[in-house]
């Protein structure tokens, strides 16, 4: 998906982990594309409960490799910072705010590959096209909870466009903000990012048009308050 390539031993999103545990996960769309929107209202409805195997994979995560942090990173997480707020009292939080078209456009290409190689049921007329309807509307009452309980010094907003064009700088400011270390326990520094850069490039991305709608527009004005808060320029 937008030209990237996962395999075994790259880094994985933890959802598919969840999926396999058998808890709730909006990634069950993928093999019954009929509940696709269902499985959507529970994730951003709160209703997937505190998700104990998830919690109990993450906390072996965590125990092997004692001193490192843990990083999660999965799209469907947006949804659920409540519950790993409340989880995890000292997490901090990069949101990587891209343009809404590019999601929704990228998101239809993900869901459709998906569901096209897992689906065991065909993809009702509408459902996907609602189903991101709804995650818009979603993610901006995500936001816009950030906006009013955030404390500003728990979240970094990084902006796509910024990490597409200064990838070493954006990667560095976040390094930063999350104290992040070696194995070793020494800063990572520029040398290190440089390499990292070398060897898995920033994706260039797909320009999409925005789309004609006031959920969209709703989200991209809050995408741009979340900017001014927790970017790289405010000031907790």
């Amino acid at each position: 998906m937008d030209q990237g390539r996962i395999t075994t031993l790259t880094p994985q999103e933890d959802e598919f982990a969840l999926l396999l545990l058998g808890e709730p996960s909006l990634y069950r769309g993928f093999i019954d594309p009929r509940r696709l929107r269902d499985c959507g209202e529970q994730l951003w409805s709160g209703h997937e409960g505190t998700l104990e195997r998830w919690q109990y994979f993450v906390r072996g995560l965590a125990a092997s490799a004692p001193g490192l942090p843990v990083l999660l990173k999965s799209p469907n997480h947006t949804f659920r910072l409540p519950l790993l707020r409340s989880l995890f009292p000292g997490a901090r939080f990069i949101w990587l705010g891209r343009h809404t078209g590019e999601v929704l456009a990228s998101n239809e290409r993900m869901w459709r590959a998906m569901m096209e190689v897992y689906g065991l049921w065909d993809c009702p007329a509408g459902a996907l096209e609602g189903f991101l309807q709804d995650m818009v509307r979603a993610a901006a009452a995500t936001i816009g909870r950030c906006l009013e309980e955030m404390p500003r010094e728990r979240m970094l907003w990084v902006d796509f466009e910024q990490l597409r064009l200064n990838p070493k700088e954006t990667l560095l400011r976040i390094l930063s903000f999350l104290e992040a270390r070696s194995s070793s326990g020494a800063p990572i520094g520029p040398e290190q990012v440089e390499d990292a850069l070398a060897r898995v490039p920033i994706h260039p991305g797909s320009r999409a048009s925005l789309p004609e709608d006031a959920s969209v527009a709703s989200l991209e004005n809050l995408m741009r308050a979340a900017g001014h808060r927790f970017g790289p320029t405010a000031r907790c």
